[in-house]
């Protein structure tokens, strides 16, 4: 019985039967929309967007700090932006912050303030294989600071680096939306229920029948 309700939950959690992974793959885009006081802003509906301007860290970010303006040689506000924003390596020390997001993500976008060799940010999937690394806003943007998309498919990313090697990454308004289980992962989970919905019915049947003899 024991070793029935265990494969069950098995089968419950995805873990049996399972499809084989695909690689994620990422592609980076330029485009956003203009915020006052804020600069860009994605232009993506149904997201969720941090801003930093509480001053809290997000759950999940660890490494940089949350400032605001700029302090020469330390960090510089990405354009337009007066408000607080997070930023990576802000006293010329190499530095890594990591963002992880349990449910997955489609989309990331953010205002990249820094268009330097310096600077980049990577996504891994969820086996923490690296997906793709990506340095300063996209070529070709024009200016300094630019609102940066990257859309994964075949997948999703549930980690995010911001990689400084100087002073500094700066980034603000960070928008996501997260995956949504593909159709076989919730029909093995919808299985699985019923495989533990079954055998729990099993084993009160028994003791029922048990009890009549």
């Amino acid at each position: 019985m024991k070793k029935s309700i265990a494969l069950a939950a098995l089968v419950a959690t995805g873990l049996l039967g399972s499809l084989p992974a695909k690689a994620v793959t990422v592609v980076e885009s330029i485009g956003g929309t203009a915020i006052s006081g804020e600069g860009e802003g994605t232009s993506r509906l149904g997201t969720t967007t941090f801003d930093f301007n509480s001053g809290v860290t997000p759950s999940g970010l660890t490494g940089g700090a949350i400032v605001v303006n700029s302090l020469a040689n330390f960090y510089s506000a990405p354009t337009g932006d007066t408000s607080k924003y997070f930023t990576v390596g802000s006293f010329g020390t190499p530095e890594t912050a990591t963002w992880l997001f349990a449910s997955g993500l489609t989309y990331f976008g953010l205002y990249w303030g820094s268009k330097d060799a310096y600077n980049s940010i990577s996504f891994f999937d969820a086996s923490n294989a690296l997906i793709g690394t990506f340095i300063g806003p996209a070529p070709n943007s024009g200016t300094q600071s630019a609102y940066v998309n990257f859309d994964f498919t075949g997948g999703s990313a549930t980690k995010v680096t911001f990689t400084s090697t100087s002073a500094a990454f700066e980034l603000d308004n960070v928008a996501t939306i997260a995956a949504v289980p593909e159709p076989s992962t919730w029909a093995m989970m919808i299985l699985g229920f019923f495989g533990v919905g079954f055998i729990a019915y099993r084993r009160r049947s028994n003791k029922i029948a048990f009890r009549i003899a």
